[in-house]
């Protein structure tokens, strides 16, 4: 079974297409970890890869019109002083109780971050 993207694409060997605009076509090529994304998010209801697109499209299209984009990364948004003085805390914590992350799990959060951030 063949779906039509928004766009030319390759997804799982087989280029599919629609027209964008009525002369309007691209050509966007997809990473294997798009196509994964694109498959998964799929099982959530989307009957297409393009319906995916299109949401996703629609949505970013939406938070670029507001301005809603988060590039905090969902840590809290602080100013310099605020991040100088939770860090003052922290050490002023640790130097009383001694209690610290250990080095692997801060190590497999920091993979996870990466991981994440690449989406």
């Amino acid at each position: 079974m063949t779906h039509r993207f928004s766009a030319m694409a390759r997804l799982g060997g087989v280029i599919i297409s629609s027209t964008l605009i009525s002369t309007m076509r691209m050509n966007i090529p997809m990473t294997t970890a798009t196509e994964a994304l694109v498959r998964d998010i799929m099982t959530f209801g989307y009957d297409s890869p393009e319906a995916v697109i299109e949401a996703a499209l629609r949505s970013f299209h939406g938070q670029q019109l507001t301005r809603e984009v988060d590039t905090t990364l969902g840590f809290p948004a602080l100013t310099e002083t605020e991040i100088l003085q939770e860090n003052e805390y922290r050490w002023q914590t640790f130097q009383q109780t001694d209690h610290s992350i250990p080095q692997d799990q801060v190590e497999d959060w920091a993979t996870r971050l990466g991981a994440e951030k690449s989406r």
